[in-house]
């Protein structure tokens, strides 16, 4: 389990897809500002012309660092392959193909060698993705999803069919002038309206009972802490899922500096924290278990003078650690 962890960790803090997606309390702002990090992160390799990164895990057993990752990228910063390792041999890739405007149009898995399926994804002349399909084995079709845009690059409707090609369900959004979300409506198969989510805050704090059993609220507040951070408080209030918060704070920066899941009952289900420099480099992540008390892991991160992470520490309580390390392979 410690093992799936940390290659969490690496992946969600390393690997940047090209795909986009859209959060449910995502705002436009915050879309085209996390859409900016990956054009940024690609512009970087670009320019520095990086064509390779192999990452390494240190083995105190054998005292080396055997290899545990490979990113090959082309000339415009694009990932075309990422390989992972286990004890030095390779157990799964995923091969990455661009259109003329960088886009990602296909992402090939392999697992020990073999094929394990792919994932396809078309663009409209915005750049806004309008679908991708999964295909498994033998390129049995798995979920598609189809997206439609406005003019202003927002998501007005999402469909998502099943393996047969029948659809699943459908949401739709409408918009502030501002870019943010007013309202979400969801479609069962049959096009049946089933919820309605509202934005506005007004009914927070009402049971299950006093709000319509067809309509939801999904409320995104914005505060500021003691610090001057920026602090996001999402209130969902939905059938199952009434009652339930998460906070996320952002520095001046737009660095998000922490994030916790509070259920019905008042229990953190999830909690994170962030450190970065003057460079806005992360330099500190910690994961908590339930509770939010207790450390699950707390990594550290070292950069060159280029801003390129060389060196990864996962803390597992005081005792247990891993170590990774990034070489930089040029054109």
């Amino acid at each position: 389990m410690r093992n799936i962890f940390s290659t969490f960790i690496l992946l969600f803090f390393f690997f940047n897809s090209s795909a986009q997606y859209y959060s449910m309390d995502e705002s436009k702002q915050e879309r085209d500002s996390r859409m900016q990090t990956q054009r940024v992160n690609s512009q970087k390799f670009k320019e520095q012309k990086i064509k390779e990164i192999k990452k390494f895990k240190f083995d105190k057993k054998t005292n080396q660092s055997i290899l545990a990752g490979i990113y090959n990228y082309d000339v415009e910063g694009n990932m075309l392959l990422m390989k992972g390792f286990k004890k030095g041999v390779a157990v799964y890739s995923y091969e990455n193909s661009y259109d003329a405007n960088n886009n990602n149009t296909n992402s090939v898995h392999y697992r020990k060698g073999k094929l394990d399926g792919k994932d396809v994804y078309e663009y409209d002349s915005e750049g806004n993705e309008t679908m991708r399909a999964s295909f498994g084995k033998g390129g049995r079709p798995g979920v598609k999803i189809v997206s439609a845009y406005d003019k202003d690059k927002n998501c007005i409707a999402m469909s998502r069919y099943k393996s047969n090609g029948k659809l699943f369900y459908r949401y739709e959004y409408d918009f502030y002038t501002d870019g943010s979300r007013r309202e979400a409506r969801w479609y069962d198969s049959k096009g049946k309206l089933g919820s309605v989510f509202t934005y506005d805050c007004g009914a927070v704090g009402k049971t299950a009972k006093e709000m319509s059993k067809d309509t939801a609220l999904y409320c995104v507040k914005y505060d500021v802490d003691a610090e001057g951070n920026k602090v996001k408080i999402v209130e969902l209030d939905m059938k199952k899922r009434h009652g339930w918060i998460s906070k996320t704070t952002t520095d001046k920066n737009g660095n998000e500096i922490s994030f916790v899941s509070i259920d019905p009952k008042g229990k953190i289900q999830w909690k994170s924290t962030s450190k970065f420099d003057a460079n806005n480099y992360r330099t500190e992540s910690v994961f908590y278990k339930k509770g939010g008390a207790d450390v699950r892991s707390r990594s550290e991160y070292q950069y060159d003078v280029a801003g390129n992470n060389v060196k990864t520490i996962i803390h597992f309580g005081t005792k247990k650690e891993e170590v990774y390390t990034s070489e930089y392979v040029k054109f």
